[in-house]
C-alpha cells in the first residue's frame, strides 16, 4: 500500500501521477525492446495526450536516416505498416507533407528528383519536449519547473547544424543509451 501523496505529473506539474510513462516513448523501439526503458510519473491526462502526436513524431522520423537503420527497418516491419492501415488520417497526413524535391550536392550537382517530407514542425515539437522533460526527471530525480522554457530547434542547414555542434563539449552522455534506436546528451 502506497501512503503519502503520489508525486505530481512530471510533465504538467499540476495533477497526481497516476501511471508512468515510457520516455523516450516506446514506440521508437522494435520489440523485443530493451529491458532498461525509462519511466517517469506521469498524469493520465499528459500521458494519453501524446500518442498522436508520437506516432507521427515516429512515421515522420521514419522518412529520415533512422528509416533505413536496422532498428528503422525492423519498425517499418512491425509497426509502420500496420500503423498506416489502421490510421488513415496519419496517412493522409504523412502523404500531403510529401514533396519532391530537387537532390543537389554541396557542389552544385543535381542527382535527380526525390521525395522529401515537410513535418509539422509544432507535432514534433511536442514530442521533443516532452521527452526532453521526461529525461530531465530521470537524470536529475525532479521535474523541470513548469515555467521553464524548453524549445526545440530543428536543424535544417549545415550553418545551423555548425552552430549547435559548439554546444556539444558542454554537454555529457546521459545515463541511459540504446545504441542505434535512442541515445542523448545532457
Amino acid at each position: 500500500m502506497i501512503t503519502g501523496t503520489p508525486p505530481l505529473c512530471t510533465y504538467c506539474c499540476l495533477r497526481p501521477a497516476e501511471t508512468d510513462d515510457h520516455v523516450p516513448p516506446k514506440c521508437l523501439f522494435p520489440k523485443p525492446r530493451p529491458s532498461n526503458l525509462i519511466t517517469v510519473p506521469s498524469c493520465g491526462i499528459c500521458n494519453q495526450g501524446a500518442s498522436a502526436d508520437e506516432e507521427y513524431f515516429l512515421a515522420s522520423i521514419m522518412f529520415t536516416h533512422a528509416g533505413s537503420s536496422p532498428a528503422g527497418r525492423a519498425l517499418w516491419q512491425q509497426k509502420l505498416r500496420r500503423m498506416y492501415v489502421k490510421n488513415l488520417g496519419l496517412r493522409y497526413r504523412i502523404a500531403a507533407s510529401l514533396m519532391q524535391i530537387n537532390l543537389v550536392t554541396p557542389a552544385g550537382l543535381v542527382l535527380g528528383r526525390r521525395f522529401a517530407q515537410n513535418p509539422d514542425f509544432g507535432r514534433l515539437e511536442k514530442v521533443v519536449v516532452k521527452i526532453v522533460r521526461g529525461l530531465y526527471y530521470m537524470e536529475h530525480g525532479a521535474s523541470l519547473s513548469p515555467q521553464t522554457t524548453v524549445e526545440a530547434l530543428f536543424l535544417r542547414s549545415d550553418q545551423e547544424r555548425e552552430a549547435a555542434q559548439q554546444y556539444d563539449r558542454m554537454l555529457r552522455d546521459g545515463q541511459r543509451d540504446w545504441p542505434g534506436i535512442f541515445t542523448y546528451r545532457v
